[in-house]
């Protein structure tokens, strides 16, 4: 299994994909508050540093899509998948390898550009307060939950469209159909959903609405790991 993981990791640092996702992420959360910069002369009004972070969590939430679905699906797209079954790893153990090099190379991209972000604006005086430091550490607990999610997808559908069609709209179908049953039945079940926890603390971010933010999306990173685990067990490896 550790040999079957550093194959994984060294596909993920030797893709072109990653730079290309890494690049994006901060062109798209840098370069753009950068030329606002120097346009308007002072960063501060312009961009104020909760906004950064908001734009910076939606941004890595569509480089998550691509990065993991490419990555996930590339094993499969180069048919070297029946190669590593055929060397004795498991489809599980194959699963597993596919979540690690996901969410190392998703935090690696999240990492770098945090590091970015921080000494670019901390250099016009920025502060980093409480707030912004929860929301930092919800978008990690959300990054890492759809990380998994995306990741169980891929694996499922194998097909890089495919998997990207349907990571980028499954959560709004399922967001869609709870949200028709709340109007149907007049409840709220709504709000349970992992976009919805999400959207909630970051409407109300105090520390209580971030815990309630980890036990659900740990319920949810539980579940996507039960059905990747489950799918993958029945899946026939062409």
């Amino acid at each position: 299994m550790n040999r079957l993981i550093r194959l994984q990791l060294r596909n993920v640092f030797h893709n072109k994909l990653f730079y290309v996702c890494l690049g994006l992420c901060l062109l798209l959360n840098t370069g753009i508050p950068f030329v606002a910069s120097i346009i308007i002369k002072d960063l501060s009004p312009l961009m104020p540093v909760n906004e950064i972070v908001n734009m910076f969590n939606s941004t890595m939430s569509i480089m998550v899509v691509l990065f993991v679905v490419l990555f996930t699906c590339f094993d499969f797209s180069e048919g070297t998948t029946k190669n590593i079954i055929a060397r004795g790893y498991s489809k599980v153990q194959l699963l597993f390898s596919k979540y690690i090099g996901s969410i190392v190379g998703v935090f690696s991209i999240y990492i770098v550009t945090s590091v970015v972000l921080l000494i670019m604006f901390s250099k016009n005086g920025i502060t980093f307060d409480n707030i912004v430091l929860l929301k930092l550490l919800n978008g990690v607990i959300f990054t890492l939950t759809i990380t998994i999610l995306y990741s169980t997808l891929a694996f499922i559908l194998e097909k890089n469209s495919a998997a990207i069609i349907v990571s980028l709209f499954v959560p709004l179908f399922v967001n869609g159909i709870l949200l028709l049953v709340d109007t149907k039945f007049k409840n709220n079940i709504s709000k349970y959903w992992i976009d919805n926890v999400t959207t909630d603390f970051l409407k109300n971010p105090t520390i209580g609405n971030f815990g309630i933010c980890i036990l659900y999306c740990s319920i949810y990173i539980a579940i996507f790991l039960f059905l990747g685990i489950r799918f993958s067990k029945r899946k026939e490896i062409k």
